[in-house]
């Protein structure tokens, strides 16, 4: 039966009404696709994360870690809290027994996860949290955050320019770029670059237009350390106020900087309660110290 089908359809296999066109030959396809990278080059290794294979590649005795902030054994390898692994014994448990499945979760993310997570970084007695004014996405850590925050500033709040401090996170450039924003800098160190130039900071952000965005670090600025002080922070969310400027925090080390939640929290909540309305990107990646109850 196949094989008369195939006798009478052979003549109907390319007709020439229909114009279908004959596949390319292997060899140009492989030209077509080779063309589209030919011109890639490998980027070099970042400078951080490479300090991690060199580490374990070095056989001296006494070597040292000093690539990413993180809790190490003496011998230095990743310590391990037991909060984490009784959170991790809690989702293993929760899928044995039926509690939970792999099903998709919304587009939003899990809403149990983004309602805990708001609330920890607002607190539980934020106006905003109880009017029902606070819109929460659940990202792939701060990095995802911070992609998807620069890419709704821009697409969405038609906003063009981004000030980040001077220094900051390596990344945040590429991240703010790669969504179409323009990264200035503002006055963040002092001279001999181990405290906080506040007056530098604050007539900076004084002079900037209305409208754009500004990235704070939320606490335990990335890579100095160097915070203002609550009073600081207050009169930065003054300023802000004054100069109708959006604020982007990046919130990577809640808890991990002092060990209190709350007090890591500060500076998100003092501009909510100034009216500045922020914009958070919160990553767990390094704030997870707490004992499970």
């Amino acid at each position: 039966m196949a094989r008369r089908l195939h006798g009478a359809l052979g003549g109907l296999s390319r007709p020439r009404s229909l114009n279908l066109p004959r596949p390319w030959p292997r060899r140009t396809l492989s030209a077509l696709a080779a063309s589209a990278w030919h011109s890639t080059t490998p980027l070099p290794s970042d400078p951080i994360l490479g300090l991690v294979a060199a580490f374990k590649e070095d056989t001296a005795a006494q070597k040292v870690n000093l690539a990413q902030g993180a809790y190490r054994t003496d011998t230095g390898t990743p310590f391990v809290l037991d909060s984490v692994k009784e959170a991790e014994r809690r989702v293993a448990a929760d899928l044995r027994d039926g509690r939970s499945d792999k099903e998709y979760l919304p587009i939003e993310g899990h809403a149990a996860f983004r309602r805990l997570s708001a609330e920890l970084v607002l607190g539980s007695e934020s106006p905003s949290l109880r009017e029902g004014r606070v819109a929460t996405l659940q990202t792939l850590s701060g990095t995802g955050a911070l992609s998807v925050a620069a890419a709704a500033l821009h697409h969405v709040g038609r906003i063009d320019d981004i000030y980040v401090p001077d220094p900051s996170w390596g990344n945040h450039q590429p991240i703010f770029t790669g969504a179409g924003l323009r990264v200035h800098n503002y006055t963040y160190l002092d001279e001999r670059g181990t405290g906080l130039d506040f007056d530098g900071m604050a007539r900076d952000l004084a002079a900037l237009p209305e409208g754009c965005a500004v990235l704070l670090h939320a606490c335990a600025h990335n890579p100095t350390g160097v915070d203002p002080s609550i009073e600081q922070w207050g009169r930065l969310a003054q300023l802000f106020v004054r100069r109708r400027i959006l604020v982007l925090f990046d919130s990577a080390y809640q808890g991990y900087a002092s060990g209190d939640l709350d007090a890591d929290g500060a500076a998100v909540r003092l501009f909510e309660a100034a009216g500045v309305l922020p914009v958070v990107c919160q990553s767990y990646a390094k704030s997870y110290p707490y004992p499970y109850p």
